[in-house]
Protein backbone atom coordinates (compact mmCIF):
# COMPACT_ATOMS: atom_id res chain seq x y z
CA UNK A 1 0.00 0.00 0.00
CA UNK A 2 1.33 3.30 -1.14
CA UNK A 3 1.54 6.33 1.59
CA UNK A 4 2.13 9.78 1.29
CA UNK A 5 5.15 11.51 1.72
CA UNK A 6 5.03 15.40 2.73
CA UNK A 7 7.83 17.34 1.86
CA UNK A 8 9.03 20.48 3.35
CA UNK A 9 11.07 23.86 3.39
CA UNK A 10 13.72 24.91 6.20
CA UNK A 11 14.96 28.52 4.65
CA UNK A 12 16.68 28.97 7.92
CA UNK A 13 14.82 32.16 9.46
CA UNK A 14 12.70 34.03 6.86
CA UNK A 15 12.17 37.80 7.04
CA UNK A 16 8.52 37.11 5.79
CA UNK A 17 6.44 34.13 6.44
CA UNK A 18 4.32 34.61 4.24
CA UNK A 19 5.91 35.07 1.33
CA UNK A 20 8.45 31.74 2.68
CA UNK A 21 5.16 29.85 2.71
CA UNK A 22 3.96 30.97 -0.82
CA UNK A 23 7.56 30.24 -2.02
CA UNK A 24 7.62 26.59 -0.72
CA UNK A 25 4.00 26.01 -1.78
CA UNK A 26 5.45 26.94 -6.04
CA UNK A 27 8.11 24.36 -5.19
CA UNK A 28 5.78 22.01 -4.88
CA UNK A 29 6.36 21.61 -1.15
CA UNK A 30 3.95 20.99 1.73
CA UNK A 31 5.01 22.93 4.70
CA UNK A 32 6.94 25.49 5.92
CA UNK A 33 9.70 25.34 8.57
CA UNK A 34 10.02 28.11 10.52
CA UNK A 35 11.25 29.33 14.13
CA UNK A 36 8.49 29.75 16.64
CA UNK A 37 10.13 33.16 18.00
CA UNK A 38 12.46 34.97 15.85
CA UNK A 39 16.30 35.05 17.13
CA UNK A 40 16.18 38.78 17.33
CA UNK A 41 13.58 38.20 20.46
CA UNK A 42 16.05 36.48 22.88
CA UNK A 43 15.16 37.38 25.68
CA UNK A 44 16.39 37.29 29.31
CA UNK A 45 12.66 35.29 31.23
CA UNK A 46 13.41 34.97 33.97
CA UNK A 47 14.99 36.09 36.56
CA UNK A 48 14.23 39.90 35.93
CA UNK A 49 17.61 41.73 37.33
CA UNK A 50 18.79 45.48 37.15
CA UNK A 51 21.41 45.22 34.54
CA UNK A 52 19.27 42.56 32.36
CA UNK A 53 15.46 43.75 32.67
CA UNK A 54 12.41 42.22 30.50
CA UNK A 55 11.75 43.26 27.85
CA UNK A 56 8.77 44.98 26.51
CA UNK A 57 8.46 43.93 22.62
CA UNK A 58 6.35 40.94 21.97
CA UNK A 59 7.38 37.29 22.38
CA UNK A 60 7.60 36.80 18.30
CA UNK A 61 5.54 37.73 15.08
CA UNK A 62 1.63 38.38 14.75
CA UNK A 63 -0.55 35.21 15.04
CA UNK A 64 -2.46 36.83 12.68
CA UNK A 65 0.10 36.29 9.62
CA UNK A 66 -1.59 33.57 8.64
CA UNK A 67 -4.74 31.77 8.76
CA UNK A 68 -5.13 29.05 11.28
CA UNK A 69 -5.48 26.51 8.64
CA UNK A 70 -2.41 27.37 7.24
CA UNK A 71 -0.83 27.59 10.44
CA UNK A 72 -1.83 24.09 11.67
CA UNK A 73 -1.86 22.21 8.23
CA UNK A 74 1.17 23.71 6.42
CA UNK A 75 3.88 25.04 9.32
CA UNK A 76 6.12 23.00 11.23
CA UNK A 77 7.45 25.29 14.40
CA UNK A 78 11.51 24.94 15.45
CA UNK A 79 12.08 26.11 18.80
CA UNK A 80 15.11 28.49 19.71
CA UNK A 81 18.11 26.73 19.41
CA UNK A 82 19.97 28.78 22.31
CA UNK A 83 18.08 27.46 25.37
CA UNK A 84 19.95 25.57 28.19
CA UNK A 85 17.81 23.44 30.02
CA UNK A 86 20.33 21.44 31.27
CA UNK A 87 23.00 24.34 32.54
CA UNK A 88 24.24 24.14 35.92
CA UNK A 89 23.66 27.88 36.21
CA UNK A 90 20.72 28.57 37.59
CA UNK A 91 19.87 31.96 35.91
CA UNK A 92 20.32 30.28 32.41
CA UNK A 93 18.61 27.30 33.32
CA UNK A 94 15.57 29.17 34.49
CA UNK A 95 15.49 31.64 32.51
CA UNK A 96 15.26 28.82 29.32
CA UNK A 97 12.73 27.03 31.22
CA UNK A 98 10.56 30.27 31.21
CA UNK A 99 11.90 30.13 27.53
CA UNK A 100 10.75 26.66 26.26
CA UNK A 101 7.20 27.09 28.23
CA UNK A 102 6.12 30.21 26.27
CA UNK A 103 7.22 29.06 22.86
CA UNK A 104 5.81 25.62 23.74
CA UNK A 105 2.52 27.49 24.90
CA UNK A 106 2.68 29.78 21.60
CA UNK A 107 3.24 27.12 19.67
CA UNK A 108 -0.37 25.28 21.01
CA UNK A 109 -2.30 28.48 20.46
CA UNK A 110 -1.40 28.45 17.13
CA UNK A 111 -2.40 24.47 16.64
CA UNK A 112 0.41 23.54 15.01
CA UNK A 113 0.93 20.35 14.25
CA UNK A 114 4.12 19.80 15.37
CA UNK A 115 7.15 21.23 16.87
CA UNK A 116 10.76 20.78 15.96
CA UNK A 117 12.62 20.67 19.25
CA UNK A 118 16.91 20.40 18.85
CA UNK A 119 18.57 17.35 19.64
CA UNK A 120 19.24 16.05 22.92
CA UNK A 121 22.72 16.27 24.78
CA UNK A 122 23.96 13.31 26.90
CA UNK A 123 22.80 15.13 30.03
CA UNK A 124 19.35 16.05 29.19
CA UNK A 125 17.28 14.92 32.02
CA UNK A 126 15.80 18.94 32.53
CA UNK A 127 15.40 18.73 28.99
CA UNK A 128 13.25 15.73 29.42
CA UNK A 129 11.35 16.94 32.23
CA UNK A 130 10.28 20.24 30.33
CA UNK A 131 9.35 17.85 27.85
CA UNK A 132 7.41 15.47 29.13
CA UNK A 133 5.51 18.21 30.88
CA UNK A 134 4.75 19.38 27.67
CA UNK A 135 3.24 16.55 25.98
CA UNK A 136 1.42 16.16 29.12
CA UNK A 137 -0.63 19.62 29.06
CA UNK A 138 -0.84 19.83 24.99
CA UNK A 139 -1.56 16.25 24.10
CA UNK A 140 -2.60 17.52 20.35
CA UNK A 141 0.84 18.89 19.42
CA UNK A 142 3.34 16.56 18.71
CA UNK A 143 6.67 17.29 19.66
CA UNK A 144 9.59 16.04 17.13
CA UNK A 145 13.03 16.15 18.41
CA UNK A 146 16.28 16.62 16.18
CA UNK A 147 18.62 13.61 16.03
CA UNK A 148 21.61 13.33 13.92
CA UNK A 149 22.09 10.10 12.50
CA UNK A 150 26.04 10.16 13.23
CA UNK A 151 28.05 12.72 15.40
CA UNK A 152 29.42 15.58 13.40
CA UNK A 153 32.94 16.08 13.27
CA UNK A 154 32.90 19.63 14.06
CA UNK A 155 29.40 21.45 15.63
CA UNK A 156 27.68 23.54 13.50
CA UNK A 157 27.40 27.45 13.62
CA UNK A 158 24.20 27.02 15.05
CA UNK A 159 25.06 24.12 17.25
CA UNK A 160 27.99 26.00 18.33
CA UNK A 161 25.92 28.82 20.14
CA UNK A 162 23.55 26.21 21.82
CA UNK A 163 25.20 23.84 24.05
CA UNK A 164 22.86 22.07 25.39
CA UNK A 165 21.76 21.20 21.27
CA UNK A 166 24.93 19.07 21.20
CA UNK A 167 25.06 15.61 21.64
CA UNK A 168 28.55 15.44 22.77
CA UNK A 169 30.79 12.36 22.66
CA UNK A 170 27.64 9.47 23.43
CA UNK A 171 25.99 8.59 20.05
CA UNK A 172 23.14 10.10 18.94
CA UNK A 173 20.61 7.30 19.13
CA UNK A 174 22.03 6.58 22.74
CA UNK A 175 21.06 10.24 23.99
CA UNK A 176 17.29 10.04 21.84
CA UNK A 177 16.60 6.49 23.96
CA UNK A 178 17.97 8.26 27.27
CA UNK A 179 15.34 10.99 26.26
CA UNK A 180 12.39 9.02 25.05
CA UNK A 181 13.16 6.96 28.32
CA UNK A 182 13.03 9.73 30.55
CA UNK A 183 9.72 10.73 28.65
CA UNK A 184 8.35 7.21 28.95
CA UNK A 185 8.13 6.86 25.36
CA UNK A 186 4.97 9.30 25.02
CA UNK A 187 3.14 9.07 21.93
CA UNK A 188 3.55 12.47 20.96
CA UNK A 189 6.99 12.26 20.94
CA UNK A 190 8.53 11.43 17.82
CA UNK A 191 12.27 11.26 16.35
CA UNK A 192 13.29 13.74 13.41
CA UNK A 193 16.78 11.87 11.26
CA UNK A 194 19.26 14.48 10.18
CA UNK A 195 21.30 12.90 7.50
CA UNK A 196 24.84 13.77 7.31
CA UNK A 197 27.34 14.10 5.06
CA UNK A 198 28.27 10.22 6.13
CA UNK A 199 26.68 7.62 7.46
CA UNK A 200 27.40 5.21 10.03
CA UNK A 201 30.04 2.43 9.06
CA UNK A 202 28.31 0.01 10.80
CA UNK A 203 24.19 -0.86 9.44
CA UNK A 204 23.37 -1.43 12.47
CA UNK A 205 23.63 1.97 13.84
CA UNK A 206 20.99 2.36 10.81
CA UNK A 207 18.47 -0.04 11.12
CA UNK A 208 18.12 0.55 15.23
CA UNK A 209 16.11 2.97 13.54
CA UNK A 210 13.96 1.12 12.20
CA UNK A 211 12.37 0.70 15.58
CA UNK A 212 11.97 4.63 16.56
CA UNK A 213 8.42 6.87 15.91
CA UNK A 214 10.31 8.25 13.09
CA UNK A 215 8.36 11.51 12.03
CA UNK A 216 10.71 12.74 9.46
CA UNK A 217 13.89 12.86 7.54
CA UNK A 218 15.56 16.16 7.45
CA UNK A 219 18.46 16.52 4.59
CA UNK A 220 20.65 19.60 4.62
CA UNK A 221 21.50 21.39 1.91
CA UNK A 222 25.14 20.77 2.76
CA UNK A 223 25.67 16.87 2.15
CA UNK A 224 24.37 17.56 -1.72
CA UNK A 225 27.36 18.74 -4.19
CA UNK A 226 26.75 20.37 -6.82
CA UNK A 227 27.10 18.84 -10.79
CA UNK A 228 29.01 20.52 -14.03
CA UNK A 229 25.62 22.30 -15.18
CA UNK A 230 25.41 23.92 -11.28
CA UNK A 231 22.43 21.96 -10.41
CA UNK A 232 22.71 19.37 -7.15
CA UNK A 233 23.54 16.00 -6.71
CA UNK A 234 23.65 13.48 -3.76
CA UNK A 235 26.85 13.45 -1.96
Amino acid sequence: MSQRVDIGVDPGVPGDVQVALASALEQQAQFLVTPIVHPRYRRLVAPQSATQPRRSEPLTRSDLLLHSGQWGQQILGKLSPWLQLDSPHDTVRKSAEAAFRQEVQFAAHLALHALLLPAPSERCVNYAHCVNQSVLQYPALQLWVRVLLAPPARATAEQAAAPAAVPGASAPWECWNRLRVLCEAHVALGAVLELGPDLPEDDAEIERWCGEPLRAVLLPTAIFMTNKKGGARSC
